[in-house]
């Protein structure tokens, strides 16, 4: 299985609960790709990464747009119809 975690974040408890979720998914035979800004540290291997804009506030439409096209190529590189998406945080989705 293929499963692609958002977070909005790395940094924090919320960053160590994304990178928590993404390590035993992959200790669990899932193929785990991590998009979030990097604003903490990245996650440990088997676990990709793929950096994708930092949104400070949902008023910041350009911000939010050139997250929306980075997570965008993330999908279409990256993923394919049986991919689950999981999203962490207000600004994830």
């Amino acid at each position: 299985m293929r499963v692609l975690i958002v977070s909005d974040t790395l940094a924090g408890g919320m960053g160590v609960l994304v990178r928590a979720h993404a390590a035993w998914l992959a200790s669990h035979d899932w193929d785990v790709l991590l998009a979030a800004p990097t604003d903490g540290p990245r996650p440990d291997s088997p676990v990709r990464f793929a950096e994708i804009p930092d949104v400070s506030s949902f008023r910041r439409t350009g911000e939010m747009r050139a997250a929306r096209a980075a997570l965008r190529a993330v999908w279409r590189r990256d993923a394919d119809p049986s991919t689950v998406v999981h999203a962490h945080g207000l600004r994830s989705f």
